[in-house]
Formats: structure tokens, C-alpha cells, sequence
């Protein structure tokens, strides 16, 4: 156990800067407000786009899909030759299907966000 383990560094520091974001009470002697974070006035979504679980973002076919073979299979998963019926689920599964259960999945929702 190294003793700069068990001590502060007091050159860090850490600033955090609220804003007011709206007055919650007031009274003759008291005001309590509510607070936030800067990026939480300008309605910023952090990550920049909504987290899902289980529905894919990106649009089929395109660069970051990136898929490029053969039609594979409709919006329900079921095998087509067909290039008219080849449609994404947009489901882990859909993606499975054209990149393999090994492969390296540019899947654009989040698994792992339903996780504990």
C-alpha cells in the first residue's frame, strides 16, 4: 500500500458551474432554486442522439451501416433474395444476419444500456 495512494492531490481541483434553472420557492425570508448544469439549459442530449436498447439508428445501406452484399432479408428477418424486399429490422438480430454472430457489428443502438 503506497502512502500517495491514501492522499488527496492537492493540485487537483475539480470546478463545477451551476446555473439557475428555475425558481422553485420563494418567501419574505427565503428563495430556493433549482439548479443545472450548462449543457442542460440548451436542451443538449449527451450522447448527441437518443439512447435505445434494442432499435438501430443508422439508415440501411449507408455509410454507417456500411453494409454492401447481397440482400439478405426482409424488415421481419426472414431470408430474401430479393434486392425490392431486402429492408433492415433495425434489430441486433437484423444485423447479425448480414455481419454474422462473430463479426464486428456497426449496430447504431445500445445493448448494453438495459444492463445493470
Amino acid at each position: 500500500n503506497r502512502s500517495s495512494d491514501l492522499h488527496a492531490d492537492p493540485a487537483q481541483e475539480l470546478v463545477s458551474r451551476y446555473e439557475i434553472e428555475r425558481l422553485v420557492n420563494q418567501d419574505a425570508e427565503s428563495a430556493t432554486y433549482e439548479m443545472a448544469l450548462p449543457c442542460e439549459l440548451d436542451n443538449a442530449i449527451i450522447p448527441a442522439r437518443m439512447i435505445s436498447t434494442d432499435v438501430c439508428a443508422w439508415r440501411y445501406r449507408t455509410p454507417e451501416c456500411g453494409y454492401l452484399g447481397a440482400p439478405v432479408a426482409d424488415e421481419d428477418d426472414k431470408p430474401t433474395a430479393n434486392p425490392q424486399k431486402d429492408k433492415c429490422g433495425k434489430r441486433l438480430t437484423s444485423c447479425k444476419l448480414r455481419y454474422g454472430n462473430k463479426g464486428v457489428l456497426p449496430f447504431g443502438g445500445f445493448p448494453s444500456a438495459a444492463r445493470i
